[in-house]
């Protein structure tokens, strides 16, 4: 291991000093969230609308939706999606609640989100079909299936 990390002119050797960079940052700005509570709240703001970022693209992608198809459904830019996208600005609750129903979704915001799950995305396509198939919804299904663990 040592050869690969110290052998400046190997790829293997670049992307483990790659990663041992990111652990580095990643680090830093854990330190930085306990000792400044200004970073700690743009933090919690910035990872909460990536989150719905990355879940936006990926119905995006599944419905094969183009930003200009999500902005003329909605009724606005495609410039004020690629802003959303991009992590630029404080984009309200409405528009993240229209931009989630234009791309097939529901958008859900709790004070409970320690209790809330997001199903991977591999689970969801299997999901939707167990729910349909019992002529359910996913909500009802899912519930029953995590009763059914604490009950038995």
């Amino acid at each position: 291991m040592m050869d690969v990390i110290g052998s400046s002119g190997t790829q293997s050797g670049a992307v483990v000093r790659g990663i041992m960079e990111s652990k580095l940052a990643l680090e830093l700005f854990e330190d930085a969230k306990k000792s400044d509570e200004a970073y700690a709240t743009w933090s919690e703001h910035i990872d909460a609308l990536a989150s719905f970022v990355t879940d936006y693209e990926f119905l995006q992608g599944k419905n094969k939706f183009t930003q200009q198809d999500i902005a003329r459904k909605i009724g606005t830019t495609q410039s004020a999606i690629s802003r959303m996208v991009n992590l630029k600005g404080k984009p309200n609750y409405d528009l993240l609640q229209r931009v989630s129903a234009a791309v097939g979704g529901e958008l859900l915001v709790t004070p409970l989100g320690k209790y809330s799950v997001t199903l991977p995305y591999d689970l969801i396509d299997v999901v939707d079909m167990v729910a349909k198939r019992k002529n359910i919804g996913v909500s009802e299904l899912l519930l029953d299936i995590v009763r059914s663990y604490f009950d038995a």
